[in-house]
């Protein structure tokens, strides 16, 4: 299912893709438009094969995630954002047949970027040591095996293996399961974190797959209604709920305390080698730690 707002300049090669699918019968394809102002309801209302529904006030990407996985007929979904291609025919199927290996209650594909370069798609969850190796930048000098046990968002993506979470532009989970666990989180970030942590609860394993391939080209719709830095400062919040929610307080605050060092140490830094725009967004994560989530950003 995709849960899409504004987007039919991408949501019309994802469709194409999903079509393109070496699948044994239909895919049972679920859009929910998020109340968009541009030609995505037309697209939609062109399109066979696929079932749509159509909010008449924007919702929120996770709350239309919610909304569309309750329409699901299979036993698996997959959880879309709009600006996504699968690549080969194989993609969807790969993501299947590693969910229904035993333990497994988490997917999610290889993700590049339109110009093929590599996109980043697991993470560790939040830590201390780790909080320190990141800001530090220590991470750099780690060899690839080290750097996938405690940064593999900056390791290679080469090979399938176990994460703690992954990037939700497509996340495969029981159909089940993701309705039992109450879907996403209302805030628009770290869902997918938060969803793989309560995965993990259950005792099952959250799982890259490196060869079912998606481009994903990132924030298509988010540009149009936030600016980088203000994008930052949500990410920032939804991180904070994150630990306030499942790390105790002396954890979380020096976590906290670590990445808010950090991104105000690389403020300056990014501006005396003329990266204005990334001083800014890490100066917007800067002011987030400092105030903390008291009142978090809405979705």
């Amino acid at each position: 299912m995709i849960a899409a707002w504004n987007a039919r300049a991408v949501l019309e090669p994802c469709l194409d893709s999903l079509e393109a699918q070496d699948w044994p019968g239909e895919l049972d394809v679920v859009v929910v438009d998020d109340a968009s102002t541009d030609s995505t309801p037309e697209l939609l209302g062109e399109r066979t094969g696929i079932r749509s529904v159509r909010n008449p006030e924007p919702v929120g990407y996770c709350a239309a995630i919610n909304q569309g996985a309750e329409l699901a007929r299979g036993d698996v979904v997959l959880l879309c954002n709009s600006d996504v291609e699968f690549v080969n025919p194989d993609s969807v199927r790969r993501l299947v047949e590693e969910l229904g290996r035993p333990g497994v209650g988490l997917v999610a594909p290889r993700y590049v970027r339109p110009d093929g370069t590599a996109q980043p798609g697991l993470a560790r969850f939040p830590g201390i040591g780790r909080a320190l190796v990141v800001n530090l930048g220590l991470h750099r000098l780690m060899p690839d095996r080290l750097k996938a046990r405690i940064a593999p968002e900056h390791s290679s993506h080469a090979h399938s293996r176990d994460a703690d979470w992954l990037m939700g532009a497509v996340i495969g989970i029981d159909t089940a399961l993701f309705r039992e666990l109450g879907g996403y989180w209302a805030l628009m970030y770290a869902s997918e974190e938060d969803l793989a942590w309560r995965v993990g609860l259950r005792g099952l394993r959250t799982r890259f797959v490196a060869d079912s391939l998606v481009v994903h080209v990132g924030n298509f719709s988010n540009r149009q209604r936030w600016s980088d830095p203000d994008r930052a400062a949500r990410v920032a919040c939804s991180e904070l709920v994150f630990l306030d929610t499942h790390y105790g307080r002396l954890r979380a605050g020096a976590i906290r305390a670590i990445t808010w060092a950090g991104a105000i140490a690389r403020v300056p830094i990014l501006r005396l080698s003329g990266r204005a725009g990334r001083a800014a967004e890490y100066r917007a994560t800067a002011r987030v730690y400092r105030r903390g989530s008291d009142s978090p950003l809405e979705s």
